[in-house]
């Protein structure tokens, strides 16, 4: 700090630009997590897709070497042979068994499924992709996302809407789980902090102690200690911005909350 001070900056100056290189760390960290459950999301999908190409395989063998006759044994006797047992037709598939396993789903499509399901019970039956995604803590501009999305699509459990949002069909309501409980907006809200951590999180908390009336960008960076035309600050805005949390008033200025934190159903 002596020599800072020597050079010309000041003390203030210096530690507000080890909060902001801090800042800038926790953002990083924070988006590298992301990408690996990303990757790992995908992985999983490929995993699940083989493992059922190996189930599939199989019933393909066992199918195809019941068809084939057995080599029959030269009979040593003259002995007339019994009488062979029938068997009793074949009883067909039930339409129940038949969809159960075009509506299986599981890992991040399940938790996709069930982050509906859940907005749904909040108010919010037409979730914008976004707002899913960000409830599951992925990114939508992903591949791995929009082939979730597809897979969910073809099982018929979901179906798209104007204005890039999506819905639960009746068949994806029975699949998901059942929502949890949330008795009010505080809950509400806590969810969505523990989902963002750290820095992220408090300025949410600042958004939401003003709402319904919009916060400045200056006293959303001051509450928080950084300023307000970095990029550290316009990333952490981004990841408040990207899962549908608040809105811009106007380029640059403003920023309000959505009904994505005060929906109708609370």
């Amino acid at each position: 700090l002596k020599r800072a001070g020597r050079g010309g900056i000041s003390p203030e100056d210096v530690d507000s630009r080890i909060r902001a290189a801090v800042a800038a760390a926790e953002a990083s960290a924070a988006e590298r997590i992301r990408e690996l459950e990303e990757r790992i999301g995908g992985a999983l999908l490929l995993l699940e897709s083989a493992a059922a190409a190996l189930r599939n395989g199989s019933k393909l063998k066992a199918s195809v070497a019941s068809s084939i006759p057995s080599a029959k044994p030269e009979a040593r006797e003259s002995r007339a042979p019994g009488p062979r047992p029938r068997r009793g037709p074949r009883q067909p598939a039930s339409p129940r068994d038949r969809d159960q396993g075009d509506t299986q789903v599981g890992g991040t499509p399940q938790r996709m499924l069930d982050a509906m399901a859940l907005l749904e019970r909040l108010g919010i039956s037409e979730p914008t992709r976004e707002n899913v995604s960000g409830f599951c803590t992925i990114s939508a501009n992903t591949g791995t996302f929009r082939t979730y999305l597809s897979q969910l699509r073809r099982a018929g459990l979901i179906e798209d809407v104007p204005g890039m949002r999506v819905r639960l069909t009746d068949a994806g309501r029975a699949a998901a789980a059942p929502p949890p409980s949330i008795p009010s907006l505080e809950d509400l809200h806590r969810i969505w902090f523990a989902k963002l951590g750290g820095t992220p999180a408090r300025m949410l908390e600042e958004i939401i102690a003003c709402y319904p009336e919009p916060v400045s960008r200056e006293k959303l960076a001051g509450a928080i200690g950084i300023s307000h035309d970095t990029g550290t600050f316009r990333a952490y805005l981004s990841q408040l911005r990207r899962p549908g949390l608040i809105r811009d008033i106007d380029r640059g200025g403003d920023v309000v909350a959505t009904e994505l934190l005060f929906p109708e159903g609370l």
